[in-house]
């Protein structure tokens, strides 16, 4: 399991947004950890994206789906997600929600919290969450 905060800038356009950040996570498997995180949001009220954190151990992808809207001159969103260390077996992954704000343009300022669970096996969500 794991937790993860993120920050950085933000350029929006009318359907689609690209995200530069610092990504903080604490994992119970692998300790902390910190590295520059990217990610492109696409869609508006219903959104998916892509996201990236390059690090010395491998790249960790991140495939999100999720809600969000603008509030006054805030955009939130709240997802769920699922990532995966590239070159890591293919049952091992991480499955969770994360939230995000950032501020609309022109200050182009966003961030983000998040929770997860590691699985290394089909079977080990199921494990980890009910017992």
């Amino acid at each position: 399991m794991g937790v993860f905060n993120y920050g950085g800038g933000r350029v929006s356009g009318d359907l689609a947004s690209v995200s530069f950040n610092q990504i903080r996570v604490a994992d119970s498997e692998a300790g902390y950890s910190e590295a520059p995180f990217t990610d492109l949001t696409i869609g508006e009220g219903l959104q998916a994206g892509y996201g990236v954190a390059t690090a010395a151990t491998g790249d960790d992808n991140y495939f999100f789906l999720g809600l969000g809207d603008d509030v006054g001159v805030v955009n939130v969103t709240l997802s769920g997600f699922v990532s995966r260390v590239s070159g890591e077996p293919f049952v091992q992954n991480s499955f969770g929600v994360s939230g995000d704000a950032g501020f609309l343009a022109p200050l182009g300022l966003n961030g983000g919290v998040g929770v997860y669970v590691n699985t290394n096996s089909l079977t080990s969500v199921v494990d980890r969450v009910f017992h």
